[in-house]
């Protein structure tokens, strides 16, 4: 880029000196003026000031240090009371400046969840080997969200999900059959000719007159997952958000998903509490992740179902629309797995099907 110019004069003579002198000024000043600014550098955030939080896997499988490939892991962060800002609400990220966690292997799952002095949280290895969880920044919510502290590294073993290797039937070679073989194929052939033989002069001796015969309509009854989505969707329409709405939607979607377990599993969980239902989807096989999801969800539709009208003031938009996501993927979740066939390698034969 030119940052100034020159006067020369077209006739081939020296330049005039007091010119020049003059755009070289000028050249100079206009240069300087219009420098480069340095680019602001990101440097990573200084996080070893911030109290470290433990953290531990919640199911057994994921605290084996051995998981598959895109498992959700359920961790359980311990935060002291005195580091709470406020309200328990809480958000985790990356130090500032660093990769982004996708970047390092790692999905985390916004929703988190407060229960008894600890932080509930579901991540995802995105890469198979040894993968360490990156320290993550705690922030709690008192008018802004402020850093509180900082978690411990988390480290599992990640393998690849397991694949079983396509079989092709071997056909037979008529030239390789041995000749008693072909003696036994040739007489069943012959067999079944004749009895098409006799069948057939049967009812050409009969003669009987063949009469049209009405079948009643078959009456096609609809897939389990499909009568729970319309039920939700319907009962989601009929209850728009607000405090009235909190405990029509907390029974209505309780009841729809033990309907829809109880058809979809064949076990009688439609009469039985939360606890009793859990243990009967754990007989079928279903995995620590898939029922700590359902557990969770029904946790908070029990806490809504039996507490006082004057004491729903904590009912948000935000639960409401939590509970109609989570209801609905939790049958749109099992009935993709029922109909594929395809459970996690964990659960044991004789599980849903």
């Amino acid at each position: 880029m030119q940052n100034g110019w020159c006067v020369f004069s077209g006739n081939g003579r020296k330049p005039n000196n007091f010119l020049g002198a003059i755009a070289l000024g000028l050249s100079l000043w206009i240069g300087s003026a219009h420098a480069a600014e340095p680019l602001p550098i990101t440097t990573p955030q200084d996080i070893s000031t911030l109290p470290e939080a433990s953290v531990r896997a919640l199911s057994k499988n994921s605290a084996g240090n051995q998981v598959q490939l895109g498992d959700r892991i359920p961790l359980v962060i311990e935060i002291k009371p005195e580091w709470i800002k406020g309200e328990p609400q809480f958000s985790l990220n990356v130090p500032d400046g660093s990769q982004k966690l996708t970047e390092l292997g790692w999905y985390l799952d916004q929703n988190t969840l407060w229960v008894a002095g600890s932080l509930r949280i579901i991540v995802a290895p995105l890469k198979e080997g040894r993968q360490t969880l990156p320290t993550l920044v705690i922030k709690s919510k008192d008018q802004n969200f402020v850093a509180i502290a900082r978690t411990q590294p988390f480290t599992v073993t990640v393998i690849a999900l397991e694949k079983k290797a396509e079989q092709k039937p071997e056909l037979l070679d008529p030239m390789n059959i041995p000749l008693p073989t072909k003696f036994i194929v040739l007489g069943i052939a012959i067999l079944f000719a004749l009895a098409a033989f006799g069948v057939w002069l049967l009812k050409k001796l009969k003669k009987a007159p063949v009469t049209a015969t009405k079948t009643p309509p078959v009456k096609v009854e609809e897939p389990e997952h499909t009568v729970a989505i319309k039920r939700l969707e319907t009962l989601f329409q009929n209850n728009p958000y607000g405090l009235e709405a909190g405990k029509p939607v907390a029974f209505g979607v309780s009841e729809i998903l033990k309907d829809f377990f109880s058809a979809r599993f064949k076990v009688d969980a439609s009469e039985s509490t939360s606890a009793e239902m859990l243990g009967l989807l754990r007989s079928v096989g279903m995995g620590p992740n898939e029922l700590l999801e359902i557990s969770e969800l029904f946790d908070e539709l029990d806490q809504i179902k039996f507490v006082k009208r004057e004491h729903l003031g904590a009912y948000t938009s935000n639960t409401y629309s939590r509970h109609k996501l989570k209801s609905l993927a939790i049958v749109h979740r099992w009935a993709r797995q029922i109909t594929s066939a395809q459970l996690r390698p964990n659960t044991p034969a004789g599980g849903a099907r």
